[in-house]
């Protein structure tokens, strides 16, 4: 749908399903509630009638809108792990990040979880550290999420199914920049073709 939204996976430990959603939601304008969310919204516009929009609050893998990246990951998770109930008030959540964030970023995904599960969070830095030890990133995540206690139910990660559509819309907004400092396309991708690689050999990044 859009070539920098992400593609949410959610790992149910009871089960041991995966679920893989679009990072989509609609809301109703007039009403100010999300309607839907995930792979429903696909189509969902041109088979209603009504004063609705569609966003995707996650941008290269950030929060870009808050509140609605937060409805939308409830409405997610309470359909396929369930609700919260009187006597099921907490639910830790573990979060798979491939992309690196700042303590600010890092925190609005905090906040996110607390509000989603009411319990701790944990997150899990995809580096590609952990491909030493393990096949892929599903044996990583599942191997976490069954070390965590009883409270934690699901992990969700963050990724992209076709990561073109990542490095296309990030080509783009850094032409988009080049042209506000002052500099033409061709000016930018001669930088970029003499860019010194060894300097980005010594900087931690984090990868897919």
């Amino acid at each position: 749908m859009y070539e920098s939204d992400v593609d949410i996976k959610i790992y149910n430990r009871k089960t041991h399903e995966i679920i893989c959603e679009k990072s989509l939601g609609i809301f109703d304008n007039k009403k100010f509630e999300i309607v839907a969310a995930g792979n429903e919204c696909v189509g969902y516009l041109e088979s209603h009638q009504g004063d609705f929009s569609m966003c995707t609050p996650f941008r290269l893998g950030h929060i870009s809108d808050y509140m609605a990246a937060e409805l939308i990951l409830r409405k997610l998770i309470d359909r396929h792990i369930g609700k919260n109930g009187l006597f099921n008030s907490k639910q830790d959540t573990l979060f798979a990040l491939h992309e690196p964030l700042s303590a600010v970023e890092k925190k609005a995904f905090e906040d996110m979880g607390h509000l989603i599960g009411h319990g701790d969070v944990t997150f899990v830095e995809c580096t590609n550290d952990w491909l030493a030890k393990y096949k892929n990133w599903e044996e990583v995540i599942w191997d976490l999420l069954d070390s965590q206690d009883k409270h934690c139910r699901y992990a969700i990660e963050f990724t992209k199914a076709d990561r073109s559509g990542f490095a296309e819309f990030a080509a783009r907004k850094l032409i988009f920049d080049a042209m506000r400092w002052g500099f033409s396309k061709e000016e930018m991708i001669d930088m970029i073709k003499n860019c010194d690689e060894s300097k980005l050999r010594k900087t931690k990044y984090h990868c897919y």
